[in-house]
């Protein structure tokens, strides 16, 4: 499994006033307005030329923090939205994250990375959790018990499993639903304060504004 694994890279927190970290000063009366521009990513392209999204800095505050045995699996690369905010807010809040290499997003792969058992938390499309359900009912129900029993035991650890995109159809849902005992999070249910037209009236291109992102 090692060679799907990028190298680890601790991350620690630090808080004013931190004698292990005594050279680092943090001016507590410095503020920046919650609506400047923070950071720019760019959408996926799956339905027209991607476009670069400039998010404020609302966008990235996360309230409270994570228990440090919190630990996500990325497998996608973080430069554009549905990879770069889940990360960012695990780093931000104090959980661990795995990246696995580029082109990792298989099936099989991911379905040995849950057995070992340390992924406490996993954000996959819904075509993904599809490809997953049915390797678990071609290949993995048909293993002998004591390996059956190793893939179940190690996604059971999952205390979240997002899916971003789209909504799950509903076998594959309760298959995931059956197996974590809880249910799936859809990643984009409605956001307070988003406006949403069309860029000539009654026709053309669909924009949206929150208040956390398109700031420009």
């Amino acid at each position: 499994m090692s060679g799907y694994l990028l190298r680890e890279i601790e991350v620690q927190h630090v808080k004013s006033g931190s004698e292990k970290y005594s050279e680092i000063e943090i001016n507590e009366d410095l503020v920046f307005p919650e609506s400047r521009p923070a950071m720019v990513i760019f959408t996926s392209g799956t339905t027209g030329k991607p476009k670069g999204v400039v998010h404020s800095r609302l966008r990235f505050y996360f309230d409270g923090e994570l228990d440090p045995k919190t630990h996500h699996l990325s497998y996608r690369p973080v430069h554009w939205m549905a990879s770069a905010l889940i990360p960012l807010r695990r780093v931000l809040q104090g959980g661990k994250i795995t990246f696995l290499r580029s082109g990792c997003a298989d099936p099989v792969i991911l379905w040995d990375v849950l057995k070992e058992g340390f992924v406490t938390s996993l954000a996959i499309p819904p075509s993904l959790s599809k490809l997953m359900h049915d390797y678990y009912l071609t290949t993995i129900r048909h293993l002998p018990v004591e390996y059956h029993d190793r893939y179940v035991s190690g996604a059971s650890k999952l205390l979240s499993v997002i899916t971003t995109g789209s909504v799950l159809n509903p076998s594959t849902a309760q298959f995931w639903k059956e197996l974590t005992n809880m249910p799936i999070l859809c990643l984009g249910a409605p956001v307070r304060g988003a406006v949403i037209k069309l860029s000539e009236g009654d026709t053309g291109e669909l924009l949206v504004k929150t208040p956390g992102m398109f700031t420009q």
